[in-house]
């Protein structure tokens, strides 16, 4: 240790002592805590549909007066992409 420098007796380990999965436990953790209020709803997932049924469904819905930000919240999409599909899909409907 050089002259004038004071570091506490424990110190910082260098990250080569940390093993990798302790590291993803904690910053899981992390993201988790910092993501603990926006109490979003889990998006339902559609693994019965086809991605040909879903978005005929999605169209359908839309054209029916569903508005695209509860579509896609609901189909776990964005917005932008349901606008999307009803462009591109409605037509042939």
């Amino acid at each position: 240790m050089t002259e004038g420098t004071q570091s506490h007796p424990e110190g910082f380990q260098p990250w080569g002592v940390y093993k990798l999965p302790e590291a993803i436990d904690c910053m899981i953790r992390l993201i988790e805590w910092l993501y603990q209020d926006l109490n979003q709803p889990e998006p339902m997932l559609y693994q019965h549909y086809s991605p040909i049924e879903r978005n005929a469904e999605i169209v359908s819905r839309y054209l029916a007066g569903e508005s695209s930000a509860d579509l896609a919240r609901e189909f776990g999409i964005s917005d932008r992409r349901v606008r999307y599909l009803v462009k591109r899909l409605s037509k042939s409907m």
